[in-house]
């Protein structure tokens, strides 16, 4: 695995978002929301846990942790702006991870996001993770 395939140019964030951020007031969550979002993530790291085979759990600092080489970033909102979450994960992703967005609105099923170009990567951290558990 090359370094430079997973480095995210900084001018990528201006690309995505295209317009200008949401000021300070409009960003703030109630606890209702922020409750939602944690069972969110409670859920969305259970099934991929049993999906994948191996302990996926959220971290102390609201990632999720347990899937080597992928940067999860988890959802749970009815109105997603998908790229500013991936560029989020892209953000708060290490080096040498795959940013990826799991994804909720109430109701609905769980779905996954990220870059074409990362498919081939995603699917061997997967194939990885399937084989850990045998």
């Amino acid at each position: 695995m090359r370094e430079e395939e997973y480095t995210y140019s900084s001018s990528l964030g201006k690309e995505i978002m295209g317009k200008k951020r949401k000021k300070t007031a409009d960003i703030k969550r109630g606890r209702r929301s922020v409750r939602k979002g944690k069972r969110g993530e409670d859920e969305a790291c259970e099934i991929l846990s049993r999906i994948l085979g191996i302990e996926i759990y959220r971290g102390s600092n609201k990632d999720s942790r347990g899937w080597s080489g992928v940067h999860v970033e988890i959802k749970r909102e009815e109105n997603l702006g998908l790229y500013a979450a991936l560029l989020k994960a892209i953000a708060d992703m290490r080096l040498g991870e795959v940013p990826m967005v799991v994804h909720r609105r109430n109701n609905r099923r769980w779905v996954i996001s990220y870059f074409l170009d990362d498919l081939v990567h995603v699917n061997d951290r997967v194939q990885e993770a399937m084989r850990s558990d045998e």
